[in-house]
C-alpha cells in the first residue's frame, strides 16, 4: 500500500520502517496531530492469519505501545505521551469511528 503523501514526515515521526498497513494510517495521523503525543514510532509488520481488525493499547514507560491488527497484517506502534489516558481515549476513539 502506497503511504499517505507528508504522513511520515515530521519532527513527531521517528521510524526505522517506512511502511504503514492500512488500518493504522488514521491511529498514526490522529496521534501526530495531537498536542497529547511527542512522538510515534512506528514498528515492524507482521502477517497473521486473517481475522477481525482491532486496536490494543498497552502501558510503557513512556508512553503507550499500540498493537493495530488489520485483517491479515499486524503493525505495532509506540506512542510517547504525558497522558497516556487521553492519549487512550483518542486512539480509541479514531479506531471506533473507522469500525
Amino acid at each position: 500500500m502506497k503511504t499517505k503523501k507528508g504522513l511520515l514526515r515530521g519532527s513527531k515521526i521517528s521510524s526505522r520502517h517506512s511502511t504503514v498497513i492500512a488500518d493504522a494510517v488514521d491511529i498514526i495521523e490522529s496521534a501526530k496531530n495531537s498536542n497529547l503525543v511527542s512522538k510515534v514510532v512506528l514498528g515492524k509488520i507482521t502477517v497473521v492469519r486473517s481475522g477481525r481488525p482491532r486496536l490494543k493499547c498497552m502501558d510503557e514507560r513512556a508512553g503507550l505501545r499500540v498493537l493495530v491488527r488489520g485483517s491479515i497484517t499486524c503493525q505495532v506502534l509506540h506512542i510517547y505521551t504525558h497522558n497516556k489516558e487521553q492519549c487512550r481515549q483518542l486512539l480509541f476513539d479514531v479506531w471506533e469511528k473507522k469500525y
